[in-house]
């Protein structure tokens, strides 16, 4: 066994293992090693320091490298032949056994061989023959281990030392328990660590966690070669929460792709189901419209009735704070958290909430408008998320193109909506830019919310014009709120 001679194998070898056996020096009868090769170091001198050490007497060799020389490897993952020596922190054995301990190995992986002896002081205690061993560098929340696992193991303990029934000695002997030894074994050491896990399941009555190696120094001279030759298989092992949001995130990446799936299938249906658009105007009448606050009880309409044929202007009216932003969400189907009471008819009769909303364009008062897009590339991004999905494209141009000369906008189709940071179009445009968004589905009936709110008497004007001639067209009938109009809107 590599660091021991003498004519019985019982003394320390010192020097290096790169030494002929038979020419290494050998340390005193129960005396230590007091020097050891350069580059070589440890309890029996053969765990290597440094490169230099392991080049001082091999040969360099050829390989698909070039020219090489050894270097040493200090990671627990061993190519060829690897040395180590560590001291053992264990409470159970000092006291009984006071003194200090020192483990030495001898990891083989190319026999799949453990070669250890456990050291008090300067004396052996027992030494064990390990083999059939696996190795494996696995890696767990981003520690990575070397880990050496043996099913059977072989011990001898030593007499007359002092853990074997050595004398002088204490009453309490390890011999029999160390002899009888059958295994398994592990040696686990981390990378970047000089800690190791050196655990006997035998022995785990004495140590249940095993002996605790520190100060582990390990060290093995090999060619580059052999290092890059040899594959190290990395087994990754997740933490258990890192499994589980895997595992939500393939849930959800699964549940998108079945939407988006079923959302295609859609698309693929409505594409070729026939699509027509509204050419007629509708009629609404309502009767009794009433609206009552859950919170408070507070009475905002009560007994309200009106219609409004089909391809007419109605216009309500009323001072600030009547009900008349009120009215025209319960008509238009807008869901309110009070009580509405009432009721509504489109054509005569009454129908539910969800189709009148179907039938109805519905304008706020306030515009909201993409300010960086022209006027024609908002239009049209509104047909494309409404239009029919069976249209084809070039409808879809048409139809924007129409509303926009419709609403007398051709002449700014192209500029920039914009906003108050960025100069625009006017306010008017605007508000007539909010009316073709909607007009560009022709639905029958059009509800507006004070569209001449917060404009001058021109931009008021024309926008009243162009509803009139929307609903003289008999496609769409209009109904809108108004604030203090002007009379020549009336005209």
């Amino acid at each position: 066994m590599p660091g021991f001679g003498g004519s019985d194998c019982s003394l320390l070898s010192c020097g290096s293992p790169l030494t002929d056996p038979s020419q290494r020096p050998t340390a005193p009868a129960g005396g230590a090693c007091t020097t050891c090769d350069d580059g070589f170091g440890g309890f029996n001198c053969n765990v290597c320091q440094s490169d230099t050490g392991c080049q001082a007497k091999p040969p360099s060799r050829s390989s698909f490298l070039g020219d090489e020389s050894m270097v040493c490897n200090k990671e627990p993952e061993v190519f060829h032949n690897a040395f180590m020596s560590c001291a053992v922190r264990a409470p159970e054995l000092t006291g009984f056994f006071p003194g200090e301990y020192t483990l030495t190995v001898d990891l083989n992986p190319v026999n799949k061989s453990v070669d250890a002896q456990l050291w008090l002081g300067q004396a052996e205690q027992f030494y064990c023959h390990i083999p059939d061993c696996t190795l494996a560098t696995t890696e767990q929340n981003g520690v990575v281990k070397t880990k050496w696992e043996c099913p059977v193991l072989q011990c001898k303990c030593l007499t007359p030392s002092l853990m074997c029934g050595g004398i002088p000695g204490p009453v309490i002997t390890l011999g029999e328990t160390i002899d009888s030894l059958k295994g398994p074994f592990s040696l686990t050491c981390p990378h970047g660590s000089t800690d190791c896990d050196f655990f006997i399941d035998d022995l785990s009555g004495f140590f249940p966690t095993g002996l605790k190696m520190v100060e582990c120094d390990l060290g093995e001279c090999v060619f580059p070669s052999e290092i890059q030759s040899t594959i190290s298989t990395v087994e990754t092992t997740m933490a258990p929460g890192v499994i589980a949001c895997l595992a939500i995130l393939g849930a959800l990446i699964l549940f998108l792709i079945v939407v988006c799936a079923i959302a295609k299938r859609n698309q693929l249906v409505l594409s070729r189901t026939p699509y027509t658009l509204n050419t007629e105007a509708a009629s609404l009448e309502f009767r009794n419209v009433g609206y009552t606050l859950n919170k408070d009880g507070l009475q905002i309409l009560k007994g309200i009735s009106g219609s409004a044929p089909a391809g007419v202007v109605l216009a309500v009216m009323g001072p600030s704070g009547a009900g008349k932003s009120t009215l025209v969400d319960i008509l238009a189907g807008k869901r309110k958290d009070g009580k509405v009471s009432g009721q509504i008819l489109l054509n005569g009769k009454q129908v539910h909430e969800s189709d009148i909303r179907r039938a109805v364009g519905f304008v706020d008062q306030e515009d909201t408008l993409p300010p960086t897009q022209t006027v024609y590339e908002a239009v049209l991004f509104s047909a494309m998320l409404r239009l029919p999905e069976a249209m084809p494209i070039y409808r879809v141009h048409e139809r924007v193109a129409e509303v926009i000369e419709m609403l007398g906008l051709t002449h700014c189709s192209n500029r920039r909506i914009g906003n108050v940071t960025s100069r625009g179009i006017s306010g008017g445009e605007k508000r007539r830019v909010s009316i073709a968004l909607e007009l560009i589905t022709r639905p029958p009936i059009l509800i507006l919310d004070e569209p001449t709110s917060g404009l001058d008497s021109y931009s008021a004007h024309m926008v009243v014009q162009q509803l009139c001639k929307l609903a003289a067209s008999k496609t769409t009938t209009v109904i809108m709120t108004i604030h203090q109009p002007r009379s020549d809107i009336f005209y």
